[in-house]
């Protein structure tokens, strides 16, 4: 890779920083409990509507036999290939350059992100190397 190229690449993961910070920083929209509609579900006309349980009931519900223990699916790659954020420099460093390409081919440059992706699976973990197979295979 001449300076050329090298300087052009820069220039286009810098336009696309803000890009992607304006995208993790946006305020997801709430969604409405009731849509914006209020319906009057009373249908027995003069009936009064059935009285609510009191505030202070409290239900009772046995969770003794629900297990959080998730264990794994029996393949030892099961838990390699589990997506573990690091905080190991190298691995933040190549989960970057997945992203800009998923950007990248969003973007329509195919030639930008295959180079990224072709980085990925030289260095990245068994998940990241995975993610950026599937995408190579999907630029054809």
């Amino acid at each position: 890779m001449d300076h050329g190229q090298l300087d052009e690449r820069l220039r286009r993961q810098d336009a696309l920083l803000p890009v992607l910070a304006q995208a993790a920083a946006a305020p997801q929209p709430a969604a409405e409990s009731s849509g914006g509609l209020d319906f009057d579900l009373n249908l027995d006309g003069d009936k009064p509507a059935a009285a609510e349980p009191e505030a202070d009931a409290t239900m009772k519900v046995d969770l003794s036999a629900i297990s959080l223990d998730l264990g794994t699916t029996g393949s030892p790659d099961a838990t390699i290939l589990a997506p573990k954020p690091s905080s190991d420099p190298k691995w933040q460093e190549v989960a970057t350059k997945l992203d800009l390409a998923k950007a990248y081919e969003e973007m329509g440059d195919k030639d930008g992100a295959r180079e990224l992706l072709k980085e990925v699976i030289k260095d990245g973990d068994a998940a990241q190397r995975g993610s950026a197979e599937q995408l190579l295979a999907k630029l054809g």
